[in-house]
Parts: C-alpha cells; sequence; structure tokens
C-alpha cells in the first residue's frame, strides 16, 4: 500500500515509507504504479487512477449512443434525454396527460419525462418526480431524491402531493442489469 499528501510526495523505502513534505491527509491504493520504482517519488498524477481504459464493448456503445438519432434530437430540440419521446410517443397516442393534471414520475433521471410532462401540464398543473440519482432543477417539477419503496421517502411524496388526488403515474424504471438472468429478473419484478 502507498500513501499521498495533497501537498507534497511520498517516498517508499521497502516497507518503510518516508514523507516528503508536511503531514496531511492520506490517499491510499494498492500497489505501485506503473514505471516507478519504490524509492522514486510519487506525484499524485501517478496515484489517483484515471477512469480505465474503456472496453472495445464500452467504446462501441458510446459511439452508437453518440449516432442515435433520438439522442442527437434531443440535444437539437434541448431535452434531457432520449427517453422523451417515448412519453411524445403515448401523448400523440393517447393524450394520458392534459392541462391542470397532477403527475409523479418515478425513477425520474435525468429527467427527460418530467420535463416534457412539465410542459404537457402547464401552470395550473404539478410535477412530481422522485429518483434515487439526483436530478438537476426543471422549472414546474418538484423533486424528491430518495428510493420511492423506502417508507421515509413514500411518505415525502405522500406529503409533497397533499389532499389532491394525482391524475398519472408514470416511469421509465430499470433495474442495473448485471448480465445473469436470476439476478435482473427478481430486480425488474420488484419494480413492478
Amino acid at each position: 500500500m502507498i500513501g499521498f499528501h495533497v501537498d507534497g510526495a511520498l517516498r517508499g523505502a521497502g516497507s518503510e515509507l518516508q514523507w516528503v513534505a508536511s503531514r496531511g491527509p492520506l490517499f491510499y491504493t494498492k500497489g505501485w504504479p506503473r514505471g516507478t520504482s519504490k524509492n522514486a517519488p510519487i506525484t499524485l498524477s501517478e496515484i489517483v487512477h484515471p477512469m480505465a481504459k474503456k472496453k472495445s464493448s464500452s467504446n462501441a456503445w458510446l459511439k452508437e449512443h453518440r449516432d442515435d438519432i433520438y439522442v442527437q434530437r434531443a440535444q437539437r430540440e434541448g431535452y434531457r434525454s432520449r427517453a422523451c419521446y417515448k412519453l411524445l410517443e403515448l401523448q400523440d397516442k393517447d393524450r394520458i396527460i392534459r392541462p391542470g393534471m397532477t403527475v409523479l414520475d418515478l425513477g425520474s433521471a435525468p429527467g427527460g419525462w418530467s420535463q416534457v410532462a412539465a410542459e404537457l401540464v402547464g401552470h395550473s398543473g404539478r410535477v412530481i418526480a422522485s429518483d434515487i440519482l439526483a436530478m438537476d432543477n426543471l422549472a414546474g417539477v418538484e423533486f424528491i431524491k430518495g428510493d420511492f419503496t423506502e417508507d421515509g421517502v413514500f411518505e415525502e411524496i405522500l406529503a409533497s402531493i397533499g389532499d389532491k388526488n394525482l391524475d398519472v403515474v408514470v416511469s421509465d424504471m430499470a433495474p442495473n442489469m448485471s448480465g445473469m438472468s436470476a439476478v435482473d429478473l427478481p430486480r425488474a419484478m420488484y419494480l413492478v
């Protein structure tokens, strides 16, 4: 294990470590950075690991994502995600959201559906959004961070709704996939 002081460098001599600079908080990592000897000074850039090199499948997914016409269209039209077009298509077909309604968006981050819902309900309606991930503020949307299956978050959502009934609940949630169906299927079923 090696350590690092933010204001200096660290030298290692066998199992003993010598500080070059004043003492302070340490950042630890396993092993020695590539290309350094145990007696060479170690800099912050050598210790703080940049993101691991992406696999070719990750690079292929990123390229496919960037080239997607809905991703490009969402960026051009100012939407937060390509998912907004799913809700817009449902809206064109079934007109599920109308002005003045109260809408709850579960699993809202990054906010594509909340953004569309806020436009559709207008100033006379309300959109309440909740997600375990943080979401940037959106005009006309009240955001509650947390897992709605937990009592505290659920109570916060109910308090936000107040005496008024919900008109529509929308959700585009999906669990993080592991690639193992024995794990992924129960996770997906738990959301229903």
